[in-house]
């Protein structure tokens, strides 16, 4: 069972949709799925510090197992990150969350379509 708020969700961008391949909280991707060249499974795990960890897999089965448990043992430091992500993804747009007198004040944008393909990708708007 997922963890609350995470869910699985396709890989969207250059690979296209496809099957749900990567684990999301709140939309912003924290691991996924990827066959590798040649045959077999690779999870790729995104770390709340930014560091990506590859790691190979039996089994796309054991790979995603894997990778729910994973997201289980960093489920705070998962969220938190997530969070200040989207804080800073929102600043960055000149939205708030609720401070009076902005532009936006109270503007909150749904984060559910919105999928990190790549570390240094801005996040895709809605």
């Amino acid at each position: 069972m997922l963890p609350d708020g995470f869910r699985w969700q396709s890989i969207y961008g250059t690979g296209g949709a496809r099957d749900a391949d990567a684990l999301a909280y709140k939309g912003d991707e924290v691991a996924r799925m990827s066959e590798k060249v040649g045959g077999g499974w690779a999870a790729l795990l995104r770390y709340p510090n930014g560091r990506d960890v590859h790691r190979t897999c039996s089994s796309y089965e054991a790979g995603k197992a894997g990778i729910v448990a994973w997201a289980k043992r960093h489920e705070a430091a998962l969220v938190a990150r997530c969070e200040v992500r989207e804080r800073e993804w929102l600043a960055r747009r000149g939205c708030s969350t609720g401070s009076p007198g902005r532009e936006g004040a109270g503007q909150k944008i749904p984060t559910a379509r919105r999928t990190q393909h790549l570390p240094s990708d801005p996040p895709l708007p809605d």
